[in-house]
């Protein structure tokens, strides 16, 4: 049986709207009260987010971090590699003077790899990105994976903007290298990502 008194200070036009509320739903302002304590007994904590909400994200700004990293990348790389190139630096000295090769990798890049990257730049997806973009991994692409890389960015829910998610795509296509499918591989998921295991 409830024996103590909670006395709280609010204004009136809250405590009218409040107790309107409870009563559609067959509730007294005291009953609301104790389920509102009991609850967060239960959880331990205020049984609601009490968060921030976020400011909306503008993916231009994680493309353009991916071109300042790209540009540095290119002034202190030893060449830049693309489609034509095939990743062919040759030789170069280091500080010490003494020869050594660049290794070049060779990638399909995953779709939400370039989401991950374009949400957030500094990000390891956002370093895969940047490499990628300044053509220290190689993407391997084909259509299809072109294609998905554009209804994909383009989704409304990212909120990316368009002309980021081309520069994005169009940079990857000038890096690219363009790779036939291979046969089917067993054990992949989805048929719709089906073209990613045979690259």
């Amino acid at each position: 049986m409830a024996t103590s008194v909670v006395q709280v200070r609010v204004d009136d036009e809250l405590k009218t709207q409040a107790t309107a509320l409870f009563e559609e739903h067959g509730l007294d302002l005291s009953t609301a009260i104790r389920m509102f304590m009991k609850r967060s007994v239960l959880q331990k904590g205020i049984p609601f987010s009490m968060t921030l909400p976020n400011k909306p994200y503008d993916g231009y700004q994680g493309i353009l971090a991916m071109r300042q990293l790209s540009e540095e990348t290119k002034r202190n790389s030893f060449c830049d590699v693309g489609r034509n190139q095939r990743g062919n630096c040759g030789s170069q000295k280091g500080a010490s003077g003494k020869g050594y090769e660049r290794m070049t990798y060779y990638a399909v890049i995953d779709t939400n790899v370039l989401v991950s990257a374009m949400l957030s730049a500094e990000s390891v997806p956002g370093a895969v990105a940047a490499e990628a973009m300044a053509g220290r991994i190689i993407p391997l692409i084909s259509d299809d994976i072109l294609a998905e890389y554009e209804a994909v960015l383009n989704r409304r829910k990212f909120r990316f903007d368009r002309g980021a998610v081309k520069d994005m795509i169009d940079t990857i296509v000038r890096r690219g290298i363009p790779v036939d499918a291979g046969p089917s591989v067993n054990g992949c998921r989805t048929q719709r990502t089906l073209f990613f295991t045979r690259l």
